[in-house]
């Protein structure tokens, strides 16, 4: 089937990018539930540490993600472009020949994905900053016996409970005030629009080589 008709369908190579950005969200979501005790500055070294590791070894799976991934797709475009304009029957005075793809628009193409992408991971990092912190928080009123039974804020097992079920927010559209993307929804349209943007730079180039 042509990379074309799958990307209408479907997307193309969206799972395995999504289990990276998956598995470290999981990762992330384990550091939070695991607080343990200990001096608020301790919690910042070894908590907001263990979360840093984390995002540096997503930054580079998904780049290399997009390295893999996204120059196929991008030469599909181009080829298969080449092969629909072969069948427009033209005069054979006019020559079209396949262009392919140059090596610098590859790589401008793999770092526009991967400036998109640390986006997403710095949302990400926030987020999961962010519930560490306010779990720890809580913790810490609790040591100080500001809390009795239940809390008027969330509790530290409601922090993870969300999180398990609705996941790291990773976006906030107008300025913080509008729809929140979580880490999965907003990853995956991500992926599907780099997808069509390599298949179409690849068509676009093709066409132009053919005049």
């Amino acid at each position: 089937m042509p990379i074309f008709s799958k990307l209408r369908r479907k997307g193309v190579s969206n799972d395995e990018i999504l289990q990276i950005f998956r598995d470290a969200q999981k990762e992330l979501i384990e550091i939070v539930e695991s607080q343990k005790g200990g001096s608020f500055s301790r919690f910042q070294k070894m908590q907001i540490r263990a979360i840093g590791i984390v995002i540096a070894k997503l930054e580079v799976k998904a780049f290399r993600w997009a390295e893999e991934a996204l120059p196929p797709i991008m030469r599909a475009g181009s080829k298969e472009t080449f092969e629909s304009i072969k069948t427009f029957k033209e005069d054979k005075s006019f020559s079209v020949k396949f262009a392919g793809v140059p090596e610098e628009a590859v790589k401008s193409l793999i770092q526009e994905a991967f400036l998109d992408f640390g986006t997403t991971i710095s949302g990400l990092k926030r987020d999961a900053t962010r519930a560490a912190l306010e779990k720890r928080r809580i913790q810490e009123r609790i040591i100080k016996g500001f809390i009795q039974g239940a809390s008027a804020s969330r509790t530290q097992e409601e922090i993870v409970k969300d999180l398990k079920r609705q996941g790291f927010t990773v976006l906030k559209a107008k300025n913080g005030f509008g729809r929140k993307f979580g880490l999965e929804a907003y990853a995956n349209l991500l992926v599907r629009t780099q997808n069509i943007t390599a298949y179409n730079l690849g068509a676009k180039n093709q066409m132009l080589a053919s005049g």
